[in-house]
């Protein structure tokens, strides 16, 4: 099995960030915020553009709850797709602070203004309660964690969950781009600032979490379902 899952908090596609998201990273057609004309337009080369959100097109523009990992055997995707339907039902909405831009392992992304306690307990909440369907990680896999450098403690969340940023560890972001130096960072901060943060000046909802699916190795995360949060 070449399948990966994982649980994203994805923003609503009707949503202001969430177009302006897809534009920036997919090039979707009339899925801007902004008429015809992108506000980048004439800023940023266009492929320099595409290569920078790399990374971003393949995970899509999301908040990892759950991260990727290969389906347990003897498990069903049927059985998964009622278990995370099950958990967002058990769990409430969530109201973010404000977003801000921040640099995260060099990379740019979006993230909160400060920890919040419910989003952090929501993610730990996913990676335990789904823990059953995910296949123990191989040691290509461990090793190619270990690969960029780890706390004890990322270790042991390593071994137990198969990823080592998981609870005390996670950190709550939404990728806008792959690994920049300092000078790419600021370029790319002066283009977007002014264009994300009238899009993020009032808060968003956690209103539901989406199931992903990664087809096959180097493949693009596709939605299989969201779940509205009712608890």
């Amino acid at each position: 099995m070449t399948q990966r899952y994982a649980v994203y908090f994805t923003p609503d596609r009707s949503s202001e960030l969430a177009r302006f998201a897809n534009a920036w990273i997919n090039d979707e057609p009339g899925a801007t915020v902004f008429g015809d004309e992108v506000p980048w337009s004439g800023l940023i080369d266009p492929d320099y553009r595409r290569s920078i959100t790399s990374a971003p097109r393949t995970y899509g523009f999301h908040a990892t709850l759950k991260p990727p990992f290969f389906l347990a055997s003897g498990k069903e995707l049927a059985a998964l797709e009622t278990a995370v339907a099950e958990f967002a039902a058990a769990r409430p909405r969530i109201l973010l602070p404000n977003l801000q831009f921040e640099v995260l392992g060099n990379f740019l992304a979006l993230g909160l203004s400060e920890p919040l306690e419910e989003v952090d307990a929501l993610a730990a909440d996913a990676v335990r309660s789904l823990d059953e369907f995910r296949r123990p990680a191989s040691d290509e896999e461990l090793a190619l964690r270990r690969g960029v450098g780890l706390t004890e403690r990322q270790e042991a969340l390593l071994v137990k969950w198969g990823y080592p940023y998981v609870m005390e560890e996670f950190r709550f972001h939404m990728t806008l781009s792959t690994r920049l130096d300092e000078t790419g960072q600021s370029r790319l901060l002066s283009i977007l600032r002014p264009i994300v943060s009238p899009l993020i000046e009032n808060p968003i909802t956690i209103e539901a979490v989406s199931l992903v699916e990664q087809p096959e190795p180097g493949a693009r995360f596709i939605e299989r379902g969201r779940f509205p949060l009712l608890g």
